[in-house]
């Protein structure tokens, strides 16, 4: 699984592999702060360099997105 890194762009919104939801910045920064530091670090020298993070660490990414994204449609829920 590889979240190509332009995906995570600033703005708009953007849908992440194995979801059929769009999520946008906010959610991946939410998501992004949940990661403990080192892989934070790993995710954000990513961003800088823009070149894709590990499988592993992507897959990581992805999975707490996804936590994120359904825990706010679960809050906004009517």
């Amino acid at each position: 699984m590889n979240i190509p890194v332009q995906c995570m762009q600033a703005e708009g919104e953007f849908s992440v592999p194995g979801t059929r939801h769009t999520v946008n910045s906010h959610l991946v920064r939410q998501a992004i702060g949940r990661l403990p530091i080192r892989e934070r670090r790993e995710i954000f020298d990513c961003f800088a360099a823009e070149t894709a993070p590990t499988e592993e660490l992507a897959e990581a990414l992805r999975q707490l997105v996804v936590e994120v994204a359904e825990e706010s449609r679960e809050r906004n829920a009517p």
